[in-house]
């Protein structure tokens, strides 16, 4: 199986057109007692996308929102919720709050639905479970894309145990869309959208995210 690596330093977004499209729809099913939210469309050679972000932080596979029905027009896209992010649940044991849990539940997530030939992509965070998988199951992959990801570099911190902010105080519209205006992330402003706002705010939300964020800096 050959594997292209590539690594590139900023993201490329779609057209204002496409920027309201859904992503398909979620959908979830469990993976070893964890229930998984993810997205699929499209149709051709699968590719899976694996968003950034640790325990405790909003966000999740929505952050693909503006490229995703780009994507679908060439393959079959899968962007997953990863463990104890966006919607997936929280992991079960204290275990589970590590990179290690993290690429093996994504590891799992492709192995269920008995995806092969993938295309796979990782942004930020999701640089390291998508290497590591690569390395270890090189069969199963066609390509490997990462981008914005410090998480390969030499002398980056271990992943399972980042530096997390304060919880912040509870989110709303506004204050997602400040944090995203100001954010050093060079965001194409058009997806800023109402949609994308609206995906975040009811990750945001969520009570397990207080509740990851909470857990992970006990075991720090």
């Amino acid at each position: 199986s050959s594997v292209l690596l590539v690594l590139i330093l900023g993201t490329a977004y779609s057209t204002a057109a496409e920027l309201g499209q859904s992503m398909g729809g979620s959908k979830s099913f469990e993976i070893d007692g964890i229930r998984t939210r993810y997205f699929e469309g499209g149709s051709g050679e699968p590719m899976v996308l694996v968003h950034g972000g640790h325990f405790g932080m909003a966000g999740g596979a929505v952050g693909f929102m503006s490229v995703f029905p780009g994507l679908a027009k060439h393959f079959h896209v899968y962007a997953i919720d990863k463990l104890g992010m966006g919607l997936t649940d929280n992991p079960k044991e204290d275990s589970g709050y590590s990179m290690q849990a993290t690429t093996q539940h994504l590891y799992r997530f492709m192995q269920t639905l008995g995806l092969e030939n993938i295309h796979l992509v990782g942004h930020s965070r999701g640089g390291l479970p998508v290497a590591r998988i690569t390395m270890d199951h090189p069969v199963l992959i066609k390509t490997l894309t990462i981008f914005d990801s410090n998480t390969l570099a030499p002398g980056d911190p271990n992943p399972s145990t980042p530096n997390l902010r304060p919880v912040p105080p509870p989110p709303t519209k506004e204050s997602i869309r400040k944090g995203l205006m100001s954010s050093n992330t060079t965001y194409q402003k058009d997806f800023i959208t109402d949609e994308y706002i609206e995906a975040l705010l009811e990750v945001a939300r969520h009570p397990k995210i207080r509740q990851a964020a909470e857990r992970l800096d006990m075991l720090r």
